[in-house]
């Protein structure tokens, strides 16, 4: 009886069980639930197995990674993938599958041109369960926001320099301006102040120094003037027909006395070979003297090289269509050649073996109050640059540089000219 109620007991529980059983079973999804759940996530899903094959992958992953899935199930993912090998993608997926840690990641996957967020999770039959989206339209915000941020930062460092800039500017104007004055008020007041019993050769002397204080002055003034004119667009251009050689005379003359000063030897080379041409001559001597001015006044007891020469290749598609225009003719003009055949670049080298300039330098030089701070004690108030690429510009040409700290500096210009070539004699 024992025996036969212990069985009955034992037996009773097994009994109760199976309801159990059956509900746990009944309430465990289906594989067909399964896939379903998967197809309805907004996220793109595949898994792999432990021989990183594709086991599933749901509609979107068909959609993002342009594969579809039977192509894809069976496969090694490095083998339907090989452009992941070695990549980010394989260093992450290998980290979650060997120490069975998730793993979180955004990376850019060249063949598809698209930026993946993927989370990565070991499964615990082996392989893993990868989850990802499309982030590029995010990224491409967040990179155009970085940019702007960037070109902001850019913009308010340029207008900190721009304002560094001007205030060493009016400063040095304002001891530019002073200094000839002062020249000028001190002679005159000696003057008026002691008896006329001077010797002629004082006077002299003295008439001369007020004579070059008031056109520094003048100079000075004259540089204000053309630099708010160019920047207004009201210079006008006045294109002739003139000799090279015999302007560069004049420049080289009324700038000898600045070479000098600073123990400089100026020399020039082929001048004699560029002849006539037609451009506007008053505004090609200003770029001239403003050139060898700036090498004279920052060069100490060195060499000062002009080159010019003329290039029979135009090359205009490199030049701004603005400028004077080559053709015209003043009425009465003589003409020695055919405008078609004699249109030329004139190529205009200044070297120095002065201070130079470092790279950064060289990115403002061209600007309004540009100059050097190393030697911001010399002559001239910081706008013979600025000046001298409106006149360019103004040419249709343009002017660069290339220097060294140190070693010097080279700046060319290059504006295109008419050559005038004598006509055949019959």
């Amino acid at each position: 009886m024992a025996y036969r109620s212990n069985a009955a007991s034992d037996a009773e529980p097994s009994r109760s069980e199976a309801p159990l059983r059956e509900k746990q079973e009944t309430s465990r999804p289906s594989p067909r639930e399964v896939a379903g759940i998967l197809e309805s996530i907004t996220d793109a899903f595949f898994a792999l197995d432990e021989d990183w094959r594709f086991t599933y992958l749901n509609t979107h992953a068909e959609e993002l990674l342009g594969r579809r899935r039977e192509e894809l199930l069976g496969e090694s993912v490095w083998d339907a993938f090989p452009e992941a090998v070695g990549s980010t993608f394989e260093e992450q997926y290998r980290r979650a599958a060997e120490q069975q840690v998730s793993v979180q990641f955004e990376e850019w996957y060249p063949p598809l041109e698209t930026w993946f967020e993927v989370e990565a999770y070991p499964r615990a039959q082996g392989g893993l369960t990868i989850f990802f989206n499309d982030i590029s339209e995010r990224k491409q915000r967040e990179q155009a926001l970085r940019a702007a941020k960037e070109q902001a930062q850019q913009a308010k460092e340029k207008a900190e320099a721009a304002s560094r800039a001007k205030s060493r500017f009016l400063t040095n104007m304002s001891h530019e301006l002073r200094t000839p004055l002062n020249a000028i008020i001190g002679y005159s007041e000696m003057y008026l102040e002691e008896p006329a019993d001077w010797e002629r050769n004082q006077i002299k002397e003295d008439m001369r120094s007020i004579h070059r204080a008031g056109h520094q002055l003048l100079a000075h003034f004259d540089d204000l003037l053309h630099l708010a004119k160019a920047e207004g667009g009201k210079l006008n251009l006045a294109p002739g027909t003139f000799s090279f050689p015999p302007l560069v005379d004049e420049v080289v003359e009324k700038i000898q006395s600045t070479m000098e000063e600073n123990g400089n030897a100026l020399h020039v080379e082929g001048a004699k070979g560029v002849g006539q041409i037609r451009t506007d001559r008053l505004k090609l001597r200003q770029i001239l003297y403003n050139l060898l001015s700036n090498a004279a006044k920052y060069t100490q007891e060195g060499d000062v090289m002009l080159r010019a020469r003329i290039e029979h290749r135009l090359g205009l598609e490199s030049v701004p269509r603005t400028g004077v225009a080559l053709e015209e003719r003043t009425e009465g003009e003589e003409s020695y050649c055919t405008p078609s055949a004699a249109r030329r670049m004139l190529v205009l080298e200044v070297s120095d073996t002065g201070i130079g300039m470092t790279e950064e330098e060289q990115e403002w030089i061209f600007g309004a109050f540009g100059r050097s701070e190393e030697n911001a004690g010399s002559r001239g108030i910081g706008l013979g640059l600025s000046l001298t690429r409106d006149l360019c510009k103004m040419l249709g040409g343009r002017i660069g540089v290339e220097s060294e700290k140190g070693v010097g500096s080279t700046f060319t210009v290059r504006v295109p000219v008419e050559v005038m070539l004598p006509s055949p004699r019959l």
